[in-house]
């Protein structure tokens, strides 16, 4: 008797076709073209380099903010901080939509741009400060970021008044 051996499939396979049987679903097409055809109505039919610039900032935020949590044993993560994040991005998406509905008044583009200035500054503050945590938990100092995070909150002033950072 021969036994012919056959090649068990990687992990990586499995997913693989795990993903192609899912993308070949008619239901997951459909639901797929449902949520575009929605963000379509939402944001309009042009995507705006802001909407990337949040989505990649709000991931950073979360992965930084994580990463600290995990690394400090005094924090544990937990669902009601991941709830919270989940709140923020809503409350983003409903800024995002509001400053894209405005935008075909007077004035509104500036309405809509201002409201996207100010999500990637409060997200880009988020992460500095997270990465400010990081390192002070593993003992650096680095000097730069405190006069970074002053500067995106608008206080330089702070910086002279203290005689440095």
């Amino acid at each position: 008797m021969n036994h012919i051996s056959t090649p068990t499939p990687s992990e990586f396979d499995v997913f693989k076709g795990f993903l192609q049987k899912i993308v070949e679903s008619p239901t997951i097409k459909v639901l797929a073209g449902f949520f575009l055809w929605f963000l379509r109505l939402m944001y309009g039919p042009v995507f705006r380099p802001a909407y990337g610039a949040v989505a990649m900032l709000f991931i950073g935020d979360t992965i930084t903010g994580y990463s600290y949590a995990r690394m400090n044993s005094e924090i544990t993560p937990n669902s009601r901080k991941m709830f919270h994040g989940l709140i923020k991005i809503l409350i983003y998406a409903g800024l995002l939509f509001i400053g894209n509905q405005v935008s075909v008044v007077r004035f509104g583009s500036l309405l809509q741009s201002t409201v996207e200035m100010m999500i990637v500054i409060t997200e880009g503050i988020s992460i500095l400060e997270n990465i400010k945590k990081i390192a002070n938990l593993k003992g650096l100092d680095i000097p730069f970021l405190n006069i970074l995070i002053l500067l995106f909150r608008g206080k330089l002033d702070e910086i002279d008044k203290k005689g440095g950072v």
